[in-house]
């Protein structure tokens, strides 16, 4: 009995000292699926409605509804300077923006063509939504804002912001005697001159 307990003892003791069976590890982490919507930023142009006129009213009536530069003087400025809308800024809120608009006279202006005769304008932006903007010309054009050509800094607030301003008949520019002032309109029909937008965001 004593040998058979002493030979269990030893097998026992036999089994404890054999090595165990390897066990695999295990490593655990997480992870994320994910999309960003990027801020953004948008600018859309508009016809800018100078008003509508009789064949034989002249470029001087023009001007004295939307006001006129004669050598340095600005006359007639009975609409003001914030009386034309030339599209909207969309951008999200708090992003911040420059925008340049240009002309078809070196970007700073805009000419009309009209029965052989040229009438030149100098647009300014007034106004970006419910802000105003900077006057970049103060010293020739105090008030007027920002001249077209020039930057225009803007902030956005999530919904259109319109851009609204004037533009100023120049009659001591183009032709330099100033003869368009007094020449017929003439031309039946709608006369247009183009705008080019520049967003940088």
């Amino acid at each position: 009995m004593k040998r058979k307990i002493a030979l269990s003892a030893l097998a026992t003791a036999a089994a404890l000292c054999l090595p165990a069976a390897a066990q695999a590890g295990t490593s655990t982490t997480t992870s994320t699926a994910s999309f960003t919507v990027a801020e953004q930023c948008s600018v859309a142009g508009a016809t800018a409605n100078l008003g509508t006129y009789r064949a034989d009213q002249t470029w001087g009536d023009v001007g004295n509804v939307v006001g006129a530069n004669r050598d340095g003087i600005i006359l007639n400025r009975n609409s003001g300077a914030a009386y034309l809308t030339f599209g909207a800024v969309t951008c999200s809120a708090g992003l911040p923006y420059t925008l340049v608009i240009r002309g078809n006279f070196d970007g700073v202006g805009s000419y009309f063509l009209v029965n052989g005769e040229v009438a030149f304008f100098t647009p300014f932006v007034k106004k970006l939504g419910n802000a105003d903007v900077r006057d970049s010309r103060p010293v020739d054009y105090f008030g007027m804002g920002t001249q077209f050509g020039d930057s225009i800094a803007g902030v956005g607030t999530g919904t259109a912001q319109a851009i609204v301003g004037s533009m100023i008949a120049e009659f001591s520019q183009i032709p330099k005697s100033g003869a368009v002032q007094s020449t017929p309109l003439g031309q039946t029909g709608q006369h247009a001159t183009p705008f080019q937008y520049t967003l940088t965001f």
